[in-house]
């Protein structure tokens, strides 16, 4: 994996797919609550945030894993 994201373009189409990945579960936590008839003023906020952190931790992670193991040039940045 290091290998192959050592391609600049590799490394952004993967960071890209995380953050598809992010914004895909932010609204399918509320969607598919909404869609079971589960999505109230009362939880809404709850339902909300727990989406919000499932897509930070899943997205963020895999974001994080790829810039970990990218190779740094001289600069710092990868």
């Amino acid at each position: 994996m290091r290998a192959v994201l050592a391609s600049p373009w590799s490394l952004l189409i993967y960071l890209g797919a995380a953050l598809a990945l992010a914004l895909h579960l932010f609204h399918g936590g509320e969607a598919a609550h909404r869609s079971l008839g589960l999505l109230e003023p009362a939880n809404g906020g709850r339902i909300r945030l727990g989406a919000r952190l499932l897509a930070l931790l899943l997205g963020g992670g895999f974001a994080l894993v790829a810039l970990a193991l990218a190779p740094t040039a001289p600069g710092g940045f990868p």
